[in-house]
């Protein structure tokens, strides 16, 4: 046997579930592993501090626990289906403010097509306006005195 074996038997035998006819076994080979023998001083401490600190639970203990657990899983079970009503709700607002978002967006488009056609065609008007403007004959104004007498 290796030396797992023997820290096996050593859990085995601290918590009293090694059979007696193993117990000879392990004791021999403990006398000769250094490495087993300071497991099992180890672990003899480890549970001789066990059973010196551990502290009785009141008898109650128990019953309250388990009052307090079907008391949370009620609570819990409230808790998901108004949980599950607020979730409905915010993904039919998210879906409402989708529809309304794509709307926006499609209107938004339609009024940017009119405002560029209207636009295109001031500026269309504008160079109209600047030919006909260009296309005129000079006119030279000259100014010639009149003389009228009273009489």
């Amino acid at each position: 046997m290796n030396c797992d074996n023997f820290k096996s038997m050593i859990q085995e035998f601290h918590d009293e579930e090694l059979e007696k006819g193993k117990e000879k076994f392990l004791f021999l080979h403990i006398a000769n592993c250094l490495n087993c023998s300071s497991t099992f001083i180890l672990m003899s401490r480890l549970k001789k501090t066990i059973k010196h600190d551990f502290i009785e639970m009141p008898s109650r203990l128990e019953d309250n626990i388990f009052k307090e657990i079907k008391k949370l899983r009620s609570n819990k079970n409230n808790g998901i289906i108004s949980f599950r009503k607020t979730e409905v709700f915010a993904y039919a607002l998210c879906v409402l403010m989708i529809f309304i978002s794509i709307f926006l967006y499609k209107t938004s488009t339609d009024y940017k097509e009119k405002i560029e056609r209207i636009s295109e065609e001031v500026n269309n008007q504008k160079i109209r306006i600047e030919i006909l403007m260009n296309s005129l004959p000079t006119i030279e104004i000259t100014s010639t005195r009149i003389d009228t007498k009273v009489n």
